[in-house]
């Protein structure tokens, strides 16, 4: 992933949290340009950053370059609630997945 992927991803990500560039940037202790600067490929965060980063937007640095997932921190939180059902409610979910699908 490059700059410019990386940056897109990280905009992409931030938006649908419904955060803007300036309060994730200063959620990093950062410079009101910080994100910005990142999300235009200027620069590439330092790993300490980018793991803040995956802090705030709540995903796993896994994630972040998993782009099949459009709302990781979503899917997350879905599949954590999925945890405690049984497998008959399992098979119920993945059925009614399906159906959605079509």
């Amino acid at each position: 992933m490059n700059k410019t992927e990386f940056g897109l991803r990280l905009a992409q990500l931030r938006q649908i949290r419904g955060l803007s560039s300036r309060d994730m940037s200063y959620a990093l202790g950062k410079g009101h340009g910080y994100i910005n600067n990142i999300e235009c490929g200027v620069s590439f965060p330092a790993m300490e950053q980018f793991f803040g980063i995956c802090e705030i937007l709540e995903i796993e640095p896994v994630d972040f370059f998993d782009l099949t997932l459009d709302n990781p921190s979503k899917m997350k939180r879905a599949v954590s609630e999925f945890h405690d059902l049984s497998p008959e409610q399992l098979d119920i979910l993945i059925a009614t997945a399906r159906e959605m699908k079509k």
